[in-house]
Protein backbone atom coordinates (compact mmCIF):
# COMPACT_ATOMS: atom_id res chain seq x y z
CA UNK A 1 0.00 0.00 0.00
CA UNK A 2 1.30 3.46 -0.88
CA UNK A 3 1.23 5.98 1.93
CA UNK A 4 1.95 9.69 1.94
CA UNK A 5 4.48 10.74 4.55
CA UNK A 6 3.35 13.18 7.19
CA UNK A 7 5.25 16.29 8.18
CA UNK A 8 6.60 14.42 11.19
CA UNK A 9 7.81 11.58 8.95
CA UNK A 10 9.59 14.03 6.70
CA UNK A 11 11.45 15.61 9.61
CA UNK A 12 13.29 12.31 10.10
CA UNK A 13 14.31 12.17 6.45
CA UNK A 14 14.67 15.82 5.49
CA UNK A 15 16.98 17.64 7.85
CA UNK A 16 17.32 20.96 6.11
CA UNK A 17 14.62 23.59 6.04
CA UNK A 18 13.27 24.80 2.73
CA UNK A 19 16.17 27.05 1.84
CA UNK A 20 18.83 25.77 4.23
CA UNK A 21 20.69 27.85 6.80
CA UNK A 22 20.51 31.09 4.87
CA UNK A 23 18.47 33.34 7.14
CA UNK A 24 15.48 33.60 4.79
CA UNK A 25 11.84 33.07 5.75
CA UNK A 26 10.89 29.40 5.46
CA UNK A 27 7.18 29.49 6.21
CA UNK A 28 5.81 29.19 2.67
CA UNK A 29 4.83 32.87 2.69
CA UNK A 30 4.69 35.24 -0.25
CA UNK A 31 7.70 37.00 1.26
CA UNK A 32 9.66 33.76 1.07
CA UNK A 33 8.59 33.18 -2.55
CA UNK A 34 9.83 36.63 -3.51
CA UNK A 35 13.09 36.19 -1.58
CA UNK A 36 13.74 32.92 -3.36
CA UNK A 37 13.97 34.67 -6.74
CA UNK A 38 15.28 38.08 -5.66
CA UNK A 39 18.17 36.59 -3.68
CA UNK A 40 19.01 33.76 -6.06
CA UNK A 41 22.55 35.06 -6.62
CA UNK A 42 23.18 34.96 -2.87
CA UNK A 43 22.06 31.39 -2.26
CA UNK A 44 23.32 29.80 -5.48
CA UNK A 45 26.15 27.35 -4.78
CA UNK A 46 27.27 25.47 -7.90
CA UNK A 47 29.96 23.63 -5.93
CA UNK A 48 27.25 21.30 -4.63
CA UNK A 49 26.27 20.04 -8.08
CA UNK A 50 26.67 16.26 -8.18
CA UNK A 51 26.46 15.79 -4.42
CA UNK A 52 22.96 14.30 -4.37
CA UNK A 53 21.06 17.51 -3.64
CA UNK A 54 19.51 20.16 -5.86
CA UNK A 55 19.83 19.22 -9.53
CA UNK A 56 22.30 17.39 -11.73
CA UNK A 57 22.53 16.96 -15.50
CA UNK A 58 21.76 13.35 -16.50
CA UNK A 59 21.06 12.77 -20.20
CA UNK A 60 20.11 14.25 -23.58
CA UNK A 61 17.23 13.23 -25.89
CA UNK A 62 17.98 14.13 -29.55
CA UNK A 63 14.45 13.82 -30.99
CA UNK A 64 12.90 16.43 -28.70
CA UNK A 65 11.58 18.42 -31.69
CA UNK A 66 9.29 15.54 -32.71
CA UNK A 67 8.16 15.27 -29.09
CA UNK A 68 7.35 18.97 -29.04
CA UNK A 69 5.24 18.67 -32.17
CA UNK A 70 3.28 15.83 -30.56
CA UNK A 71 2.60 18.05 -27.54
CA UNK A 72 1.50 20.95 -29.76
CA UNK A 73 -0.91 18.68 -31.66
CA UNK A 74 -2.45 17.10 -28.55
CA UNK A 75 -5.80 18.46 -27.34
CA UNK A 76 -6.66 16.15 -24.45
CA UNK A 77 -4.88 17.99 -21.64
CA UNK A 78 -6.17 17.80 -18.07
CA UNK A 79 -6.47 21.38 -16.86
CA UNK A 80 -5.46 22.10 -13.27
CA UNK A 81 -7.73 25.14 -13.18
CA UNK A 82 -10.85 23.16 -14.13
CA UNK A 83 -13.71 23.46 -11.64
CA UNK A 84 -15.39 20.17 -12.47
CA UNK A 85 -14.17 16.58 -12.45
CA UNK A 86 -14.77 13.63 -14.72
CA UNK A 87 -13.31 10.13 -14.95
CA UNK A 88 -10.69 11.04 -17.54
CA UNK A 89 -9.55 14.10 -15.59
CA UNK A 90 -9.48 12.17 -12.31
CA UNK A 91 -7.38 9.45 -13.92
CA UNK A 92 -4.78 11.82 -15.38
CA UNK A 93 -4.52 13.98 -12.27
CA UNK A 94 -4.24 10.91 -10.05
CA UNK A 95 -1.27 9.80 -12.14
CA UNK A 96 0.22 13.29 -11.91
CA UNK A 97 -0.30 13.48 -8.16
CA UNK A 98 1.42 10.12 -7.65
CA UNK A 99 4.43 11.09 -9.75
CA UNK A 100 4.73 14.56 -8.26
CA UNK A 101 4.24 13.41 -4.71
CA UNK A 102 1.53 15.94 -3.86
CA UNK A 103 -0.15 13.58 -1.41
CA UNK A 104 -3.59 14.64 -2.62
CA UNK A 105 -6.48 13.12 -4.52
CA UNK A 106 -7.39 14.64 -7.92
CA UNK A 107 -10.44 16.37 -6.40
CA UNK A 108 -8.28 17.83 -3.62
CA UNK A 109 -5.81 19.09 -6.20
CA UNK A 110 -8.59 20.71 -8.22
CA UNK A 111 -10.13 22.25 -5.10
CA UNK A 112 -6.78 23.62 -3.93
CA UNK A 113 -5.94 25.28 -7.22
CA UNK A 114 -9.48 26.55 -7.71
CA UNK A 115 -9.80 28.15 -4.27
CA UNK A 116 -6.25 29.15 -3.38
CA UNK A 117 -4.50 32.25 -4.65
CA UNK A 118 -2.29 31.65 -7.66
CA UNK A 119 0.43 34.02 -8.69
CA UNK A 120 2.15 35.60 -11.67
CA UNK A 121 5.70 36.90 -11.48
CA UNK A 122 5.92 40.65 -12.10
CA UNK A 123 9.38 41.21 -13.57
CA UNK A 124 9.26 44.98 -13.05
CA UNK A 125 8.19 44.77 -9.41
CA UNK A 126 10.31 41.64 -8.80
CA UNK A 127 7.53 39.94 -6.92
CA UNK A 128 4.68 37.47 -7.24
CA UNK A 129 1.27 39.09 -7.74
CA UNK A 130 -2.23 37.70 -7.39
CA UNK A 131 -3.61 36.41 -10.71
CA UNK A 132 -7.10 37.58 -9.72
CA UNK A 133 -9.83 35.87 -11.73
CA UNK A 134 -7.38 34.05 -13.98
CA UNK A 135 -6.88 30.32 -13.59
CA UNK A 136 -3.49 28.69 -13.25
CA UNK A 137 -2.29 27.71 -16.77
CA UNK A 138 -0.96 24.29 -15.77
CA UNK A 139 -1.92 21.16 -17.69
CA UNK A 140 -1.01 17.46 -17.52
CA UNK A 141 -1.08 14.41 -19.77
CA UNK A 142 0.09 10.84 -19.39
CA UNK A 143 1.66 9.96 -22.77
CA UNK A 144 1.33 6.20 -22.22
CA UNK A 145 -2.45 6.64 -22.13
CA UNK A 146 -2.32 8.22 -25.60
CA UNK A 147 0.21 6.21 -27.65
CA UNK A 148 -1.34 7.33 -30.95
CA UNK A 149 -0.88 10.99 -29.99
CA UNK A 150 2.63 10.58 -28.53
CA UNK A 151 4.34 7.88 -30.63
CA UNK A 152 7.84 9.39 -30.38
CA UNK A 153 7.58 9.96 -26.64
CA UNK A 154 6.17 6.49 -26.02
CA UNK A 155 8.88 4.84 -28.13
CA UNK A 156 11.54 6.66 -26.09
CA UNK A 157 9.84 5.72 -22.82
CA UNK A 158 9.60 2.04 -23.77
CA UNK A 159 13.24 2.01 -24.88
CA UNK A 160 14.28 3.51 -21.54
CA UNK A 161 11.82 1.82 -19.19
CA UNK A 162 14.76 0.37 -17.26
CA UNK A 163 15.57 3.96 -16.22
CA UNK A 164 12.31 5.93 -16.25
CA UNK A 165 8.83 5.19 -14.93
CA UNK A 166 5.43 6.84 -14.41
CA UNK A 167 5.73 9.70 -16.94
CA UNK A 168 3.65 12.87 -16.79
CA UNK A 169 3.93 15.69 -19.32
CA UNK A 170 3.69 19.10 -17.67
CA UNK A 171 2.51 22.00 -19.80
CA UNK A 172 2.97 25.47 -18.29
CA UNK A 173 1.22 28.26 -20.17
CA UNK A 174 2.52 31.77 -20.96
CA UNK A 175 2.93 33.80 -17.79
CA UNK A 176 2.50 30.69 -15.65
CA UNK A 177 4.55 30.13 -12.53
CA UNK A 178 5.24 27.23 -10.20
CA UNK A 179 5.94 28.85 -6.85
CA UNK A 180 8.90 27.67 -4.73
CA UNK A 181 7.99 24.33 -3.15
CA UNK A 182 9.14 20.86 -2.18
CA UNK A 183 7.30 17.57 -2.68
CA UNK A 184 6.00 15.20 -0.05
CA UNK A 185 7.81 11.92 0.26
CA UNK A 186 5.71 8.97 -0.89
CA UNK A 187 6.13 5.63 0.85
CA UNK A 188 5.30 2.15 -0.34
CA UNK A 189 5.38 -0.32 2.54
CA UNK A 190 8.92 -0.05 3.96
CA UNK A 191 10.51 2.11 1.28
CA UNK A 192 10.15 5.54 -0.19
CA UNK A 193 9.22 5.82 -3.84
CA UNK A 194 12.20 8.02 -4.59
CA UNK A 195 13.80 11.21 -3.38
CA UNK A 196 14.21 12.65 -6.85
CA UNK A 197 12.50 12.99 -10.21
CA UNK A 198 13.93 13.01 -13.69
CA UNK A 199 12.83 16.17 -15.48
CA UNK A 200 13.16 16.21 -19.25
CA UNK A 201 12.97 19.49 -21.16
CA UNK A 202 10.97 19.28 -24.40
CA UNK A 203 11.17 23.02 -25.02
CA UNK A 204 12.38 26.02 -23.06
CA UNK A 205 11.06 29.29 -24.53
CA UNK A 206 13.08 32.44 -24.06
CA UNK A 207 11.88 33.98 -20.80
CA UNK A 208 11.59 30.66 -18.94
CA UNK A 209 13.50 30.24 -15.69
CA UNK A 210 13.84 27.02 -13.68
CA UNK A 211 15.63 27.31 -10.33
CA UNK A 212 16.57 24.60 -7.83
CA UNK A 213 18.14 25.24 -4.43
CA UNK A 214 21.10 25.31 -3.92
CA UNK A 215 22.24 25.11 -7.57
CA UNK A 216 20.43 28.24 -8.76
CA UNK A 217 19.18 28.55 -12.34
CA UNK A 218 19.22 25.32 -14.33
CA UNK A 219 20.63 25.94 -17.85
CA UNK A 220 17.97 23.85 -19.56
CA UNK A 221 18.16 23.28 -23.30
CA UNK A 222 15.55 21.26 -25.25
CA UNK A 223 16.36 17.56 -24.86
CA UNK A 224 18.14 17.90 -21.52
CA UNK A 225 17.24 15.50 -18.72
CA UNK A 226 18.11 16.52 -15.16
CA UNK A 227 17.88 14.67 -11.88
CA UNK A 228 16.10 16.93 -9.39
CA UNK A 229 15.94 16.08 -5.69
CA UNK A 230 12.44 17.47 -5.37
CA UNK A 231 11.79 16.30 -1.82
CA UNK A 232 14.76 18.03 -0.18
CA UNK A 233 15.36 20.95 -2.56
CA UNK A 234 13.02 23.85 -3.17
CA UNK A 235 12.40 24.47 -6.87
CA UNK A 236 10.36 26.94 -8.88
CA UNK A 237 9.53 27.82 -12.48
CA UNK A 238 8.65 31.12 -14.14
CA UNK A 239 7.44 31.14 -17.75
CA UNK A 240 7.74 34.77 -18.78
CA UNK A 241 7.25 33.96 -22.45
CA UNK A 242 4.41 33.87 -24.96
CA UNK A 243 4.64 30.09 -25.46
CA UNK A 244 3.67 26.95 -23.58
CA UNK A 245 6.57 25.21 -21.86
CA UNK A 246 6.60 21.39 -21.98
CA UNK A 247 8.57 19.11 -19.67
CA UNK A 248 8.23 15.41 -18.84
CA UNK A 249 8.47 14.36 -15.19
CA UNK A 250 9.52 10.76 -14.52
CA UNK A 251 10.19 8.60 -11.49
CA UNK A 252 13.30 6.41 -11.39
CA UNK A 253 12.42 2.84 -12.40
CA UNK A 254 12.53 0.12 -9.71
CA UNK A 255 13.66 2.54 -7.02
CA UNK A 256 14.41 0.76 -3.75
CA UNK A 257 15.36 2.98 -0.84
CA UNK A 258 14.40 1.39 2.46
CA UNK A 259 13.43 3.52 5.44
Amino acid sequence: MEVDSSKADQEDLVVKSMLGDDGYAHDGSLEMFNEYWNNIDDWTDTSKIGTGIGAEYYDFVPNHEKMLQECLNFDGWAWMGESRTNLALDYVLNKAARVLGTGQTPKEVLKRFKENITYLWDEEKKMFVDMGESNWPRYFANPLDHPDSFPTICKWLNKNKHKYARPVISRLGPGGTIIPHRHNLIRRENRVLGRMLYNMCINFPEGCKFAVHPNGLIPYKPGDVYKIWVHESMHSVINNSKEDRYHIMLRPANYKEYV
